[in-house]
């Protein structure tokens, strides 16, 4: 065992100069390399294993006392590690899920660039994002909530809106309405394994963006069905939803509420139609900084 150049714990396996691994799933936590120890004439290969991950060092831990122990029973470093690796994948990872479409992925995209900002901040400012837990609107503070809508084409003002509520400010309070517009670019910055990495790292809590995730069907941000789409960010601009703006709403029907029989309403906003609605970038700051109040 040992630390790294930047402190990150280290494992080093010896190895069968016949066994050197090519290829190794180690996943992206797992940094890996085969070192040659010692003199020219007389040295020794390792399998060198690192986790790049602080939040994940007592993980990284136990799957190093697997290995070893394997090691111990009589398996070479190669097949004790493939083991290891493959079981606890097995165990925490489900199998591979299918296909996500670029309009979901899109979508938890725009929630997590704005999770970034909040988490910038404030590493507590995770705890405004309720829309994970399917609450009617994405972040919420008090007062203060933010229903975050993504487009994949940088060209279209049209959003899509699920429910009769999701445009209802909070009662005594305020509702704004960003909208994220992303080009998809294959080789955009833009993708949510990086994304999900960055927003880990800054949070207070790791497992409670982990937990989020999960509620959205994303159990592994790795998984390349989550990142068969790449994007980069072209622009997101901030509305006031407050009386005027184009929307169905409970305050807004003579009612106050659906028709009797009438559920699950979605429709689509163009928002070329609430240019009047439009706030600066300053407010936007503004009202990320009262989420994380």
């Amino acid at each position: 065992m040992a630390l790294g150049s930047h402190g990150e714990p280290r494992v080093l396996l010896p190895l069968d100069p016949k066994r050197t691994p090519r290829r190794l799933d180690a996943g992206a936590a797992i940094d890996w390399h085969v070192r040659k120890l010692g003199s020219r004439t007389k040295g020794t290969l390792f399998l060198d294993l690192g986790c790049k991950s602080p939040a994940l060092e007592e993980v990284f831990a136990e799957l190093v006392q697997s290995i070893v122990r394997r090691v111990g029973s009589g398996l070479d470093s190669v097949d004790a590690t493939t083991a290891v690796l493959r079981e606890f994948r097995e165990l925490l990872v489900p199998k591979p899920q299918e296909a996500v479409d670029r309009t979901t992925i899109a979508g938890l995209l725009g929630e997590l660039l704005v999770l970034k900002q909040l988490l910038r901040i404030s590493a507590d400012g995770w705890r405004s994002w309720l829309g994970a837990d399917g609450d009617r609107h994405d972040f919420v503070n008090a007062a203060n909530a933010l229903e975050v809508k993504a487009s994949t084409r940088s060209s279209t003002s049209h959003v899509q809106i699920h429910g009769i509520e999701q445009l209802e400010p909070p009662r005594d309070g305020t509702l704004h309405l960003l909208h994220v517009r992303l080009d998809a670019d294959p080789a955009g910055p833009v993708a949510l394994a990086a994304l999900v990495d960055e927003v880990l790292a800054l949070a207070s809590d790791p497992g409670a963006i982990r937990n989020a995730l999960n509620t959205q069907g994303c159990t592994d941000p790795h998984d390349v069905n989550w990142n068969r789409h790449r994007f980069r960010l072209h622009s997101w601009n901030l509305y006031a939803v407050n009386e005027g703006f184009p929307r169905l709403a409970p305050s807004i029907l003579a009612s106050r509420a659906c028709p009797p029989g009438v559920s699950a309403v979605s429709y689509r906003l163009d928002l070329a139609l609430a240019g009047d609605f439009l706030r600066a970038e300053s407010e936007l700051q503004a009202l990320m900084k009262r989420l994380c109040a």
